[in-house]
């Protein structure tokens, strides 16, 4: 088993997609996202026989807690000798993460919170961290039964929600350009408002214009 770099993106594209659940924060789009941001980022690929069978992006986060190396829902790792990859691929990255002078790493695998995955990570020096970064809790709801049976099955509250929605006229609309900065700026300003009363802290408005319209894939990876 080896873990070396990805230098072809479509390949760590390919793989991914491959995946049961493809997630779009493993992609080489979203590492061009924190770039955009003033960060960096890697593919780390864990390889058996010239295979790819795991890996993940990684990207760097600069943050007042201390600078460090982030992989998003990730690693990605083969059904078997689970144990072996993650061992190798964080060996790789503690090394690397030395080298580039960052303070730890992070991770966020996309897996059930079970005692063994649990214990999986705990054996190779990771801990529980004091507050996600992305969510923990996640609903994945199969969207083929008719809106009518989507709605009963919904808790009652929802379901009153959405039809206040439907009676308020509300409409889900997709938009680009000066459309997005403007909503952004909108939206900021309703939600920086009253932070002492929220204790919610927004990402800066120079920070949200610079990302709008850069997780568009483009045509090639």
């Amino acid at each position: 088993m080896q873990i070396k770099p990805i230098n072809d993106r479509s390949e760590w594209e390919a793989f991914v997609l491959r995946q049961p659940y493809s997630l779009f924060v493993q992609s080489c789009h979203y590492g061009n996202f924190y770039e955009a941001m003033g960060e960096k980022s890697w593919l780390f690929g864990v390889y058996e026989a010239e295979k790819l069978i795991g890996g993940s992006l990684v990207v760097s986060t600069h943050a007042r807690r201390g600078s460090f190396l982030y992989l998003p829902y990730g690693p990605i790792l083969p059904d078997e000798n689970q144990n072996q990859a993650l061992a190798a691929l964080t060996a790789t990255l503690k090394k690397f993460a030395r080298g580039e002078h960052y303070d730890f790493i992070r991770v966020s695998p996309f897996l059930d919170e079970t005692e063994a995955n649990k214990q999986l990570f705990l054996t190779v020096g990771f801990r529980p961290a004091p507050m996600h970064m992305l969510a923990e809790t996640t609903w994945l709801l199969d969207i083929q039964p008719s809106e009518d049976k989507l709605l009963a099955a919904m808790n009652k509250n929802h379901r009153n929600l959405i039809r206040r929605c439907w009676r308020a006229a509300a409409r889900v609309k997709a938009q680009t350009g000066w459309q997005v900065k403007r909503l952004l700026s909108s939206s900021i300003s309703c939600t920086i408002r009253p932070p002492r009363a929220t204790n919610f802290i927004a990402f800066p408005p120079a920070t949200l214009n610079r990302s709008s319209g850069r997780l568009r894939p483009a045509a090639n990876p």
